[in-house]
């Protein structure tokens, strides 16, 4: 009675494994697709600012350390490690200057 089973068995062993094979070849390449996607560099959707409401802001570079220092620039925004740069040079340095020498002069 056994017998009489196994070659069901086998057939659906055999289905499920080709089923199976199916699946993974499929979820292989979507997996594949997902990592060149999500690698790609650039602009893979082609968005425009105008996709994102950001035609009317310029399109400004961050200052370089020395031009933060300098803080004359007009055409550069400053990070905040670059305005912290800033502050060291023209406002704690300063008044920590001030207070040394004032407590010099006690």
């Amino acid at each position: 009675m056994a017998g009489q089973w196994r070659p069901a068995l086998e057939q659906v062993k055999q289905q499920t494994l080709q089923t199976f094979t199916t699946l993974k070849g499929k979820l292989d390449i979507i997996i594949q697709r997902l990592n060149a996607h999500t690698g790609a560099i650039g602009n893979p959707h082609k968005t425009t600012a105008k996709d994102l409401d950001l035609e009317n802001v310029p399109n400004i570079g961050l200052a370089t350390d020395q031009e933060a220092r300098d803080a004359v620039s007009n055409t550069t925004l400053m990070s905040p490690a670059r305005t912290n740069a800033w502050a060291e040079d023209n406002v704690y340095g300063p008044i920590a200057k001030c207070f040394g020498d004032a407590a010099d002069k006690l």
